[in-house]
């Protein structure tokens, strides 16, 4: 069983291309049944890989798109796959639709990896990520840089002692889960790793 990554890919461009997308994606999901057989149903990739002319025995495409929505600027599709981000489909796509960007930001919490293709963190307006768990002083938060994020998280936890870098505040937060002693809980920043 795979451990599951998250992604939301916002793909900028002309509308005519984002429209021939979009209705793609609603013309699988309102087929009777998948246009390729799989355990994902309608809406897998290889689906959508297959409707394209693509292959999907060649294409890594494990795992399916779970929401999606044409905006006014752009064309917003979230998916659920199998340990990353699929970018032998996302790159299958981009050659499809030349015209279009497309940008994403993936969360596989399992094993704490998270990316986007987002390097300054003006689409997704975010570079680092809290995350915790039964903690209730704090919530789950995203932030654009280390300040804000050192900002929250000391208004919320103002005994705790720590630099405003990603390593101080993990360590910070380390100390505090290993004095708690409560192995349910969990806190921790991440930062997204920028790929292309």
């Amino acid at each position: 069983m795979p451990n599951w990554c998250y992604t939301t890919y916002k793909i900028f461009g002309p509308k005519e291309d984002r429209d021939k997308l979009y209705n793609a994606i609603e013309e699988l999901k309102n087929l009777p049944e998948p246009r390729v057989k799989n355990g994902f149903g309608n809406l897998w990739l290889g689906c959508l890989v297959d409707y394209f002319g693509g292959d999907w025995n060649t294409i890594y495409c494990r795992g399916d798109i779970v929401d999606y929505d044409n905006e006014d600027e752009y064309l917003r599709i979230c998916t659920e796959t199998a340990w990353a981000e699929m970018c032998e489909t996302r790159h299958f796509l981009e050659y499809v639709f030349p015209n279009l960007t497309f940008y994403y930001i993936s969360e596989e919490e399992g094993m704490c990896e998270y990316y986007t293709n987002d390097k300054d963190g003006s689409i997704f307006h975010t570079k680092y990520y809290l995350d915790t768990c039964d903690f209730d002083d704090i919530d789950k938060e995203d932030f654009l840089t280390i300040e804000a994020a050192a900002k929250y998280i000391k208004e919320n936890l103002p005994d705790l002692e720590f630099e405003p870098t990603i390593d101080s505040i993990n360590q910070a937060f380390n100390d505090l889960m290993e004095q708690d002693g409560n192995e349910d809980k969990y806190i921790a920043l991440h930062e997204y790793v920028y790929e292309e």
